[in-house]
């Protein structure tokens, strides 16, 4: 998994290259938690490069969209790809997160 962190006004871009599993879920957590402490809150997660996400992945960004909501901001995805989009909606997390079509929807959904 490679990954970019991206501030952009009121919010964190935060894109992802490879698959999201168990063997990057270390690095994931790590990455999101230094997200929160720098006390940014609202986060969109672009997915456009990613093949596959399994439950540890998706249980990550649960955790962390509950501690965003504590702080007053959201986690959410755009560029959701249909493999990834299915395993979200078999989960009802798409009840959750806001899923956008592109990058500059999400981007836009924040203003």
């Amino acid at each position: 998994m490679k990954y970019r962190v991206k501030d952009s006004a009121n919010i964190t871009i935060l894109t992802f290259q490879g698959d999201i599993d168990v063997s990057v879920a270390a690095e994931l957590k790590k990455v999101l938690q230094e997200i929160i402490d720098a006390g940014r809150f609202n986060v969109l997660v672009d997915f456009g490069d990613v093949n596959f996400i399994d439950s540890s992945g998706l249980g990550l960004f649960v955790v962390f969209y509950k501690k965003a909501r504590a702080k007053g901001g959201t986690i959410k995805f755009a560029n959701v790809p249909p493999v990834v989009s299915k395993v979200i909606k078999l989960t009802r997390l798409d009840k959750h997160f806001e899923l956008y079509e592109s990058l500059s929807e999400g981007e836009q959904s924040f203003r």
